[in-house]
C-alpha cells in the first residue's frame, strides 16, 4: 500500500515527510489499560494525506495485521 510522491506538488509545510501516531486499544479494554501506540511515516503532500486520511481504516486494518504477523513469528521462535 506504500507509495512514494517524488513530484514537486504541494505539500502541507516545508517537511517532506510527517510521523502519524496511532494508538492501538481493544474495543472493550477496561479502563487503566496500557495502550500500544504505532508510529507511521507518511509522505507530506496533500494528495498523501488526503488519502491517508480517507482511506484511515484500511490504514489502520494494515497495521493489526502486521501487528498479527509480528505476534505469530514470535510464538515461531
Amino acid at each position: 500500500m506504500a507509495h512514494r510522491d517524488r513530484t514537486t506538488g504541494t505539500k502541507s509545510d516545508s517537511f517532506d515527510y510527517r510521523i502519524l501516531e496511532v494508538l492501538l486499544t481493544k474495543k472493550d479494554a477496561p479502563a487503566g489499560t496500557i495502550h500500544e501506540v504505532r508510529l507511521v511515516t507518511v509522505d507530506n503532500h496533500l494528495e498523501t494525506l488526503n488519502f491517508v486520511q480517507e482511506n484511515m481504516a484500511a490504514c489502520i486494518n494494515n497495521i493489526i495485521r502486521l501487528k498479527r504477523t509480528e505476534v505469530t513469528r514470535a510464538r515461531e521462535r
